[in-house]
């Protein structure tokens, strides 16, 4: 509910522009960060995104909301060649400045920041239930993309600011995510 105000106050505020929404999927490359993981036997883990997105044109830059469905985590090494999989699946909720380092007829290239926040909805291994996982999260996001019609690429970094475990002092979440942003009306000049 509290998204959907949000987007009624953006679209409110600049009658001239139209907010053109979208949907979003790709791939996620996600490891724990901190003092307390170490960098012996642990990998990270692939994972999915998918969701909407929302975009509203200003003067100098657009404002990019998105709701997505995340997957993270982090394996481990445990016995032998033996990893176990520590899964972690989030709503995001990403708010975003998207600046066009370059815009053509057709095709453009942009530059993406922002925060977003994360509330977890599931947190398992092989095992079990993980146990002492934060429900919620936040984040700093940097990105670049691509875009070409209704269709872009994007490419980006998500380091979480808050410890998400309440069993270890340091761990945090980082991910890399590349994916695809199809838009259902062409974004305008």
């Amino acid at each position: 509910m509290t998204i959907i105000y949000f987007l009624f106050l953006v679209s409110s505020t600049a009658e001239s522009q139209e907010l053109i929404t979208g949907i979003k999927v790709g791939y996620n490359s996600s490891k724990f960060t901190g003092s307390g993981i170490s960098d012996t036997g642990n990998e990270s883990m692939p994972g999915i995104y998918f969701g909407g997105i929302a975009n509203k044109s200003f003067p100098n830059c657009d404002l990019q909301l998105e709701l997505m469905i995340s997957s993270k985590g982090y394996q481990v090494k445990s016995i032998g060649d033996t990893h176990i999989s520590n899964l972690l699946i989030y709503i995001d909720l990403p708010i975003m400045v998207k600046k066009d380092l370059y815009r053509g007829n057709k095709f453009g290239i942009y530059l993406t920041g922002g925060a977003s926040i994360m509330y977890n909805i599931l947190s398992i291994n092989l095992v079990s239930e993980l146990e002492g996982i934060r429900k919620f999260d936040s984040g700093i996001i940097l990105g670049l993309g691509t875009q070409y019609s209704r269709l872009s690429f994007e490419l980006r970094i998500t380091q979480s600011i808050i410890n998400f475990d309440r069993v270890e002092s340091t761990k945090y979440n980082q991910v890399i995510s590349v994916g695809l942003n199809f838009y259902f009306k062409e974004p305008q000049e």
